[in-house]
């Protein structure tokens, strides 16, 4: 642990719960760090490629087809374009565990989906449709799949094989 006195960025300050000293500063301290770091994580976790897994799928006869993910990178929005092998979809409505509607989800969380053409398949990796396509865009990142011209299901199949991948 390097404290800031000495370079680091551990903040320090004088306490005493017995004298009632800098008990309130070490709240204040403690909230300015902890927004500090939060807010660092969230703009580079959404601007992570998105990485998620289906883990139950079903058709529901008032809504349609529906996929509980769980978000493993990046975060999913309402409206974005996704794609689960092979499966299209905008995303409609994202809803957490407490049956909340949702403006995003990110890494950890499962959210269930509304916006999928046909339910997809249980264990299936859900992408961004975006990132499928600035993928044969840049081939260097995935292999050559623009000189082979590919399907989307072949450019989905590279990229979730590459997000597998330990890095």
């Amino acid at each position: 642990v390097m404290l800031e006195g000495l370079g680091g960025d551990t903040p320090v300050i004088e306490v005493s719960a017995k004298a009632g000293k800098n008990i309130k500063e070490l709240l204040e301290l403690i909230l300015l760090v902890s927004d500090l770091h939060q807010n660092t994580d969230i703009s580079k976790l959404e601007n992570e490629k998105l990485n998620a897994v289906v883990i139950e799928s079903k058709l529901d006869t008032r809504s349609g087809p529906l996929a509980t993910v769980v978000i493993k990178e990046g975060t999913l929005f309402v409206r974005d374009e996704i794609i689960c092998e092979g499966q299209e979809g905008k995303v409609r409505s994202l809803v957490n565990d407490k049956g909340q509607r949702m403006q995003s989800a990110t890494v950890g969380e499962a959210v269930e989906v509304l916006g999928f053409e046909k339910a997809p398949a249980v264990g299936g990796i859900v992408l961004k449709k975006s990132e499928i396509e600035q993928a044969l865009r840049s081939p260097r990142q995935f292999g050559d799949l623009q000189r082979q011209s590919p399907n989307v299901s072949q450019v989905y199949s590279q990229v979730s094989q590459s997000l597998n991948e330990p890095s």
